[in-house]
């Protein structure tokens, strides 16, 4: 059966890169946003992908089902992308300083673009977790009445590896979505939905977000850092282990996963994406080396 891909945030950072691998494995692919526009570089381009015949952009509210559940019975799989990563509208300055500063005035964090702002909140409950259960409720009910089973539904989740930098509320709405998107899965018999929880951690593009290269270097390098580390058996521990340890604040434990989850350009997490929803076989949370294999790439020994 040819896929016909369901892209929530399809014009944003990480929704436009699961929309050209699609494209590029020859699906048809709609995108729906609050603008209904499609994917511009940060220079105001659109690129020639995403004016193809294949690529649909329509306008639709996440928290409204009616606009969009006849694309929901439409399609063969879907993907939710929208999120915040910081509760403040620092996303309608679309990466200028200003906006960054605003962001980190209220949660200290960087974060993407918000594709389905709502017009009454801005919170970590209502968009992490909220729009992406009403997305799930509406497609799986939209497969059940068609009478189709084992739907890919992929919810772009999170690394826990940020914490106490970014709100703990963060992280949870997010594993609080998934739990609640696994429940509805299993409440379908059969199961409408086959749900994919995908769990990154630091994304980065040098053209799309040209901003993003210089963390995911340092990034990068810690992680290889902490792998030789542990394959020449040092006798000093590591900044990662320090974190970890004992005379650490619990508080801070996360962050050693910062120091040790590689960076992934965030078409790698496309290509993984698309590959799970044509794996039958992939199913519940991917983590950073899950991805890893998903995309193609061997994970280093």
């Amino acid at each position: 059966m040819a896929q016909r891909l369901l892209v929530v945030g399809g014009n944003g950072f990480v929704g436009s890169s699961i929309c050209k691998q699609a494209l590029l494995r020859g699906w048809d692919v709609v995108s729906i946003s609050s603008s209904g526009q499609p994917f511009r570089t940060p220079q105001g381009h659109v690129p020639a992908w995403a004016q193809g015949e294949r690529m649909a952009w329509r306008k639709a509210d996440a928290f409204d089902p009616a606009s969009y559940k006849g694309i929901a019975a439409s399609c063969t799989a879907a993907v939710h992308t929208m999120g915040i990563l910081l509760e403040s509208a620092y996303k309608g300055q679309r990466g200028s300083i200003g906006g960054i500063v605003q962001g980190l005035a209220k949660g200290l964090g960087l974060s993407s673009d918000n594709p389905l702002k709502p017009s009454d909140g801005i919170t970590y409950e209502r968009i992490n977790r909220d729009a992406a259960l009403v997305v799930a409720n509406t497609v799986a009910a939209a497969q059940r009445a068609a009478g189709n089973s084992q739907v890919p539904f992929v919810y772009l989740s999170a690394a826990d590896i940020m914490r106490p930098i970014i709100p703990a509320r963060y992280i949870s709405t997010k594993y609080e979505a998934e739990e609640k998107i696994e429940a509805i899965a299993d409440a379908d018999t059969p199961h409408a939905l086959r749900p994919i929880f995908m769990r990154p951690g630091f994304m980065y593009h040098p053209h799309n977000r040209p901003w993003s290269t210089v963390p995911a270097t340092f990034i990068d390098a810690s992680h290889h850092l902490h792998r030789l580390h542990a394959q020449w058996r040092l006798p000093f521990p590591t900044p990662a282990a320090l974190l970890q340890s004992k005379y650490a604040p619990t508080g801070l434990h996360p962050l050693a996963g910062a120091l040790t989850t590689p960076p992934l350009h965030v078409d790698t997490v496309g290509k993984a994406i698309c590959e799970a929803i044509a794996d039958p076989h992939i199913h519940g949370p991917q983590d950073s080396a899950a991805i890893h294999a998903l995309a193609g790439w061997q994970t280093p020994s």
